[in-house]
């Protein structure tokens, strides 16, 4: 059985089941129970005042709703500071458990009958503005949303990051396809149900491999060096068209960015290097510039000219989930050279500087 811990959740992993754990238990119980004993402390007092004479029996209905809250809120600090949470998974159902004190939410349903898992955001208004609550949730094929953990039983102040780990790990295991649904807190990027990355689908010639037939772990010779693939990116664009983005490896600890550009079934071939945003900005560039790129730049002394803005996904190594992107290209008057602005989704942007290269230069292209 394989056991590992991350953001204090407890994972033990073996064929037959995936078992989780975690405490409730944040720094908040320490804060609520100087509240409660303040709160629960009033109460005794008025209830002490209204018993030692003749007072209406107002002064005894009144607060009931606040010993309603306090003992409430009593009970939930202990439970912040003694529950926990048990999850765990087979080929026939997914069990929650809430021990050892009692409370509502304990469920098991069939593993066969969930579609997805996924975190919702609920947006609460309150006196002191808005904040956020997160659920972990599934869906069931008969359409059926169930709540599987709400905030409280991960413990308040978690966020989100404790339920989108539950939301992989849970997944994983079951071998459930993530997609994107419909209300999914940070679903930017990933796959809706039926949409896949592109594919080329070539029978591959192991006597005629050519670039765009590569991929993470193939070797080839290029400027009298043996590389190998490392890293893969696919930009799928609107439109139909396909990039990829490799960075190369030698034995030497080497490292080049190799891009393959393709347009309406011709192929242009790049050698890149990234460019550090303040480099960017001594063209006159900021990072919040994306959408308003100008027409020309001139950046380390050659003037670039904008030819393309393309839109759609970036697919990195064999990552299923895919992140919103844009992209920028600009080349030199001579196409020699190029300029590649990337934003991806939350507005971070990378540079690219490129000069083409040609496909004959590349040669014993294998896997590895």
């Amino acid at each position: 059985m394989r056991s590992q811990t991350s953001r204090n959740i407890d994972f033990y992993e073996s064929d037959r089941e995936l078992i989780v754990q975690f405490r409730w238990f944040t720094p908040v119980a320490f804060f609520l129970v100087f509240f409660c004993i303040a709160w629960d402390s009033f109460l005794v007092f008025w209830y002490s005042m209204a018993g030692g004479g003749d007072a209406p029996w107002i002064f005894f209905v009144f607060p009931l709703a606040h010993v309603a809250v306090g003992v409430g809120l009593t009970y939930y600090t202990l439970c912040l500071f003694f529950n926990k949470t048990f999850i765990a998974a087979d080929d026939e159902t997914l069990r929650i458990r809430h021990a050892p004190l009692p409370w509502p939410g304990n469920k098991e349903i069939p593993s066969s009958e969930i579609v997805q898992i996924y975190v919702r955001e609920n947006t609460v208004q309150g006196k002191n503005g808005t904040r956020y609550t997160y659920e972990l949730r599934c869906i069931l094929k008969n359409d059926q949303d169930i709540k599987l953990l709400t905030e409280k039983e991960m413990g308040l102040a978690s966020g989100a990051s404790k339920a989108k780990l539950l939301e992989r790990k849970i997944e994983d295991y079951l071998k459930i396809q993530d997609y994107a649904v419909e209300g999914e807190y940070a679903a930017d990027g990933k796959l809706r149900k039926g949409q896949t990355r592109r594919t080329s689908g070539k029978d591959l010639n192991p006597t005629d491999i050519t670039l765009n037939d590569l991929k993470k772990g193939y070797v080839l010779t290029y400027d009298n060096t043996t590389w190998e693939t490392v890293y893969r990116t696919q930009y799928d664009w609107i439109g139909g068209e396909t990039d990829t983005l490799f960075r190369l490896a030698s034995q030497r600890q080497d490292s080049i960015l190799l891009y393959l550009q393709s347009r309406m079934g011709a192929s242009f071939v790049w050698i890149e290097r990234k460019i550090d945003l303040f480099q960017l900005e001594s063209a006159g560039l900021t990072k919040y510039e994306f959408k308003n790129l100008p027409s020309e730049i001139d950046f380390e002394g050659t003037v670039y000219f904008k030819k393309e803005v393309y839109n759609g996904k970036q697919f990195v190594d064999e990552v299923r989930e895919g992140i919103e992107t844009g992209q920028c290209f600009f080349v030199s008057q001579d196409k020699t050279k190029s300029l590649r602005l990337v934003e991806r989704s939350a507005r971070v942007l990378t540079a690219f500087a490129g000069e083409q290269a040609q496909e004959y230069e590349f040669s014993n292209i294998l896997p590895k």
